[in-house]
């Protein structure tokens, strides 16, 4: 259930895009399709902050999406973007030694805005899901010493609240500016571990922060084309303690340790305005 101050200030922001002047912005619609590469560095820490393990490496997402916007200003916007690469883990192991090994990622990532554009900028908020697939492989480090993968899906709802600013508005180039943050509104966590049975369990509360610029192209017959530097960072707050068990029998009491995810990206983006 959304929690009361949520729902509150929905029906505040829905109130506000429904009054007030017209935008400037003119009727427009499109879908459209995107590539994006992204450096990728995501790391757990320990109870003092230090790193526990890190993984670098490259990911390519690809996606679609829709746009309409409607003469008042309001709009509304769908994406939806994916990729699965392998990433360097450095790090220590459930039992304390360090290992060098592959993690095997698989991103997902939905959302719908409802926004407002007024003349030179853009008010917005909305819902994501995002799925994040993670399987650490495991690897012998000696005879008879065989440290044992990981593997972890963590699915979040989330809501997003956002900024625009658009710069040489109508004009065959122009540039627009996007920052938002967004929020965890429910996550689950379902862990997988040779040494004990598989679990599913609430991790700490995850806040994201992105900006990002894009340089937009009109290339006539209603397409454009826009590269776009972004940067993300997102934090997730160390677990509570929970309950692990090996063959249905009580083991031990773990938690799920901070985490930080940070990501460049430069993506590339081609629009069919109808």
């Amino acid at each position: 259930m959304i929690h009361t101050s949520v729902l509150h200030w929905s029906v505040i922001f829905i109130s506000f895009l429904c009054s007030g002047a017209a935008a400037a912005g003119q009727y427009q619609h499109n879908i459209n399709v995107f590539a994006q590469y992204t450096d990728a560095h995501f790391v757990e820490l320990d109870n003092e902050g230090d790193p526990l393990n890190e993984e670098d490496g490259s990911l390519l997402f690809s996606g679609l999406g829709f746009y309409w916007q409607f003469d008042s200003g309001l709009f509304t916007e769908i994406s939806y973007k994916a990729a699965g690469s392998d990433l360097t883990y450095r790090g220590l192991s459930q039992w304390g030694f360090f290992i060098e090994s592959e993690t095997e990622y698989f991103i997902r990532d939905t959302y719908v805005l409802l926004g407002r554009q007024f003349d030179l900028s853009g008010v917005y908020m909305g819902l994501g899901n995002g799925y994040r697939e993670r399987n650490i492989i495991g690897k012998n480090i000696a005879p008879g010493v065989n440290i044992a993968g990981i593997y972890e899906e963590l699915n979040s709802t989330y809501g997003i609240f956002g900024l625009q600013l658009n710069l040489l508005a109508n004009r065959p180039f122009q540039i627009r500016f996007d920052g938002r943050i967004s929020a965890d509104l429910k996550s689950d966590l379902y862990v997988v571990s040779g040494e004990y049975d598989p679990a599913t369990i609430k991790p700490g509360k995850q806040l994201t922060a992105m900006g990002s610029v894009e340089f937009l192209f009109k290339l006539g017959a209603g397409l454009t084309l826009s590269f776009i530097p972004r940067y993300e960072y997102v934090h997730i707050d160390k677990s509570d303690s929970f309950l692990t068990y090996q063959n249905g029998q009580h083991a031990d009491s773990m938690h799920h340790p901070e985490t930080e995810y940070e990501t460049l990206s430069l993506g590339t983006k081609l629009s069919w305005y109808f």
